[in-house]
């Protein structure tokens, strides 16, 4: 089997823990320097920073949002950006060859774990006193979820090892509409309201259209929550550790609500209703997948990919471009929003304090920067000039003074949307008369983005927890690797689920126990 992202995360965690206990004590000797005093905050000048493809691509205007931040901050920035399917392969190298980025970004499954091995600097004391927080322009929800990200660095010192910039969001599964009305259902898709109901829509889809109609990227998320792709099978079942409604931390995926799920995808995969390149599909797959008409059920990002994919079928050269969001069927309750990526210190950065007030900051500085992060470079993805842009052979006409975005400098086919903060889940507002977008003719959001974002808002949950202990560290890369092989032999090689169950405990039972004991112990 070949390794996953996660058995080298973890292997190289496991490396990190060794190496950070050699140096445990010139890093406290560090802390004292960087900390000590009551005085002005130092000003970095110069910071290297890794990060994924959330923010603007190089050939996109990458390289000009770089130069602009780093006018704008008056600092230099070494922006490290490996390609995303690498990143924490490139992250943790850093490690071993001790280049570590002084910040960069962790997904939300990934924080914990670094935490626990002392790799990050605990912000919580810089963030309670700065004037970020007290400054009114964070919205209430985005400071308690700041608050909720404190969990257990290395010897289990509680802190806030890290820093959200948008709020998690999560997924809706989409359907072509044309598909509903064409198998007899309303266009709104309100007849979907159970399991069964969705089946027997897949069913239909299948018959009429003969395709699988259900695409996704692979039968688990490689991310939290996992299962977000494929919610109408998975429904309440969750296949990570989890703490449950006694308190207690328990292992979700020997649990009988992931047995039920995946006997659900097995019986869809059976009966073609799912994608047969699931298994190895990527999200670009899916997405191609659902562009093309090749299937006709994808479940993605609400908000702005609401419009995307509907701007996407366009360019494909569909004459009737039409989505609906679907709203979660009983059996799922709520869709679940993510705990979103965050912003990262390295514990052995040579000025922590000053990277936290000089960089992370003024991301929400409510004015420039945070117009940088929000919409890009003015002049290479928005401008406000009096001009005219043709897109798909429509010209569109703005006065001066007009906030508009301009054309993919890259394709010259499509409008950028956004920068890595997404407006529709901002954390912060901009001080009156900072918003460039304001001056727009109309909303920048598309009415259709925000009719699925706003679905999504109140039909949501947060996904569970993730917390971490050393064992955990040690143990998980073993511990998914059998999980995700075990998903596959079920949904893709029809074995029988309570087979699966009892492989899974004689593989990894032993470590399955060692990590409950130690959560359980905290």
């Amino acid at each position: 089997m070949k390794k996953t992202a996660k058995r080298v995360v973890a292997l190289m965690l496991a490396m990190i823990m060794v190496m950070s206990m050699v140096a445990c004590k010139k890093d406290d000797e560090k802390s004292k320097t960087t900390t000590a005093g009551s005085g002005e905050v130092a000003k970095p000048q110069k910071i290297t920073v890794m990060w994924d493809n959330t923010i603007v691509a190089e050939d996109n205007g990458g390289k000009d949002f770089a130069k602009a931040l780093e006018t704008a901050l008056g600092m230099t920035i070494d922006f490290k950006r490996p390609v995303h399917s690498a990143y924490y392969d490139v992250l943790q190298t850093s490690f071993v060859s001790n280049e570590v980025p002084d910040v960069f970004v962790l997904a939300a499954n990934y924080y914990a774990q670094y935490a626990s091995t002392g790799s990050l600097w605990n912000m919580e004391e810089a963030w309670n006193k700065s004037e970020l927080k007290a400054s009114g322009r964070l919205e209430q929800w985005a400071i308690d979820m700041i608050a909720g990200l404190k969990t257990s660095g290395k010897a289990g010192a509680e802190g806030i090892y890290g820093f959200n910039l948008t709020r998690g969001n999560g997924c809706v599964t989409y359907v072509r509409t044309k598909w509903l009305e064409e198998c007899g259902y309303k266009a709104d898709g309100s007849e979907i309201k159970t399991y069964d109901d969705y089946y027997q829509m897949c069913v239909k889809f299948k018959e009429k259209y003969n395709i699988a109609p259900v695409c996704a990227s692979k039968y688990l998320n490689t991310e939290a929550p996992y299962t977000n792709y494929l919610p109408e099978f998975y429904q309440g079942a969750y296949p990570d550790f989890y703490k449950n409604a006694e308190g207690k931390w328990v292992d979700g995926f020997s649990e009988d609500a992931m047995k039920k799920a995946l006997k659900r995808l097995q019986d869809a995969n059976n009966a073609g209703l799912l994608d047969p390149d699931m298994g190895s599909a990527t999200t670009t797959d899916a997405r191609e997948g659902f562009y093309a008409e090749e299937h006709g059920v994808f479940t993605y990002w609400a908000g702005t990919w609401a419009q995307t994919i509907i701007d996407k079928l366009a360019s494909k050269g569909h004459a009737d471009t039409r989505v609906t969001a679907l709203k979660p069927i009983a059996e799922v309750g709520k869709y679940v929003e993510r705990q979103a990526p965050v912003v990262a210190i390295y514990s052995r950065c040579e000025n922590p304090e000053g990277v936290f007030k000089y960089f992370i900051e003024p991301i929400y500085d409510g004015a420039e920067v945070q117009a940088l992060w929000t919409y890009g470079v003015k002049g290479v993805h928005w401008d406000d000039k009096a001009e005219t842009i043709t897109l798909n052979g429509k010209d569109s006409v703005y006065a001066a003074g007009e906030f508009h975005f301009l054309l993919d400098p890259a394709t010259s086919k499509s409008f950028m949307k956004k920068n890595h903060i997404d407006p529709l889940l901002s954390m912060g507002k901009f001080i009156e008369g900072k918003d460039p977008a304001a001056t727009a003719a109309k909303p920048i959001v598309s009415e259709k983005a925000q009719e699925v974002m706003a679905m999504f808002n109140v039909n949501c949950k947060n996904a569970p927890v993730i917390v971490s202990t050393s064992t955990v560290t040690e143990n998980s890369a073993k511990i998914w690797a059998c999980r995700n092989e075990l998903v596959t032999k079920i949904v893709a090689q029809n074995m029988n689920v309570d087979d699966a169950m009892k492989e899974y405990t004689e593989t990894v039972g032993t470590e399955v126990t060692k990590c409950l004991e130690s959560l359980n112990d905290q």
